[in-house]
């Protein structure tokens, strides 16, 4: 029985290499317009990567990505959304807006000027923790990546000592470095994560602690020093770990040589905004969504009609809040202290006696308590490809297993 024929991936209008240059042929054409036939290949090759892993369109390794520095970084430029004659309609169905202050200029670069200059944040980001890190199957991708990716206010750019403020009390105090490997057998796999965690502790001043959990090894150290996770998943390549990411900004990754970026995120920095996909939806989908409003980035739903919105979803329990209603609370009430303040506050309206909330425990100090929204991008990711997960034997690293 002869076997079926490979599927034929939907054609886009210029090679994904060329997608800047065209993007910048077309400076009045909606972004969104311009995008929509990565997106149809871009949702065609995350059911290619799932169904069909001999596909012969697969063997390219930066299938559906950019490379960010490769010439023409300073094309990538900020769109800005016209507030002045967009109706009152449009507007609301923008979440999370952003501030006036938080908007760029049009025009103005919607990435950093080169890749010294991301090598730099980057490397402050993450306190020098990967400095003698070798790249040859890893990647950094997802908030880590992003965030060093991004301008950085002028005021912020002085020294390396306000950059590094800038990085670690504002822009993502609670954010990790996540590492995926690629393109490598479980053995290999293995002896890559002993000479990561060895290349780490030899970079960093403080002692370590490394912890494994079931989908991730977390190599743990001092503040500032970032959490560095990582994946126990073994993709096929680069293209495949940012195709399963669901927030389109957050499709950026490192090698150590280039940045690569899906069309979907490069079009998230030129417009500051990520679009809602219900295609992409997981259990984390909207806590991303609100992870990446504090760096920039708001959300549109084209369909949202706010004099729908039933007020009453802001006093339900929020661990059981989901989907458009959860990014709703998200946007008016971001913290846990507000949701419960905003509660306490309907009750006693009500007359009803506040909840003694004193049996909950958190670890005091802990900063990732005060960001429940910094959720990684490979949290609850759908299994829509062939993962190869595999186990770390425990004589072969020094792990403390949960």
């Amino acid at each position: 029985m002869a076997s079926s024929s490979p599927t034929p991936l939907p054609i886009v209008p210029v090679p994904h290499a060329s997608f800047i240059s065209y993007l910048t042929s077309h400076p009045t054409t909606h972004l969104p317009e311009l995008l929509e036939p990565y997106k149809q290949y871009d949702a065609k090759l995350r059911e290619v990567f799932a169904q069909e892993p001999d596909h012969p369109a697969l063997a390219d390794p930066h299938l559906n990505i950019v490379p960010v520095f490769a010439g023409q970084e300073k094309d990538i430029k900020i769109r800005r959304r016209d507030l002045e004659n967009e109706s009152e309609e449009e507007k609301e169905r923008y979440i999370m807006g952003l501030d006036e202050e938080e908007r760029r200029e049009d025009g103005s670069l919607a990435v950093v000027g080169g890749l010294e200059e991301f090598r730099t944040n980057f490397s402050l980001f993450g306190e020098s923790a990967l400095a003698d890190l070798k790249w040859d199957g890893v990647v950094a991708a997802g908030s880590s990546v992003v965030s060093s990716l991004l301008p950085v206010p002028e005021k912020y750019r002085k020294s390396k000592r306000v950059l590094r403020q800038y990085y670690h009390e504002l822009l993502a105090p609670a954010s990790d470095i996540d590492l995926f490997l690629y393109g490598m057998s479980e053995e290999e796999a293995v002896k890559k994560i002993c000479e990561i965690e060895k290349s780490i502790k030899d970079s960093i001043l403080t002692e370590t602690t490394t912890v494994r959990t079931k989908n991730a090894i977390t190599i743990a150290s001092q503040y500032p020093t970032r959490h560095i996770q990582i994946v126990l998943r073994i993709y096929k390549s680069v293209s495949e770990i940012l195709t399963g990411f669901d927030v389109d900004c957050s499709c950026a990754a490192y090698d150590g040589k280039q940045v690569w970026a899906a069309p979907r995120a490069l079009t998230a920095y030129m417009t500051q905004c990520n679009t809602v996909d219900l295609t992409r939806r997981s259990p984390s989908y909207e806590n991303r969504l609100s992870k990446y409003s504090h760096r920039g980035f708001e959300v549109y739903w084209p369909l949202l009609e706010r004099s729908r919105i039933d007020p009453t979803i802001f006093e339900r329990n929020f661990a059981r809040t989901v989907g458009l209603a959860r990014l709703l609370v998200l946007e008016r009430l971001p913290s846990k202290s507000e949701r419960e303040a905003y509660m306490d506050e309907r009750r006693r309206e009500r007359g009803r006696p506040p909840i003694n909330r004193s049996r909950y425990f958190s670890v005091q100090d802990n900063i990732k308590d005060k960001y429940e929204d910094e959720v990684a991008e490979w949290v609850d990711q759908e299994d829509v490809s062939d993962y190869r997960k595999f186990p770390v034997v425990a004589n072969r690293l020094p792990l403390t297993n949960i």
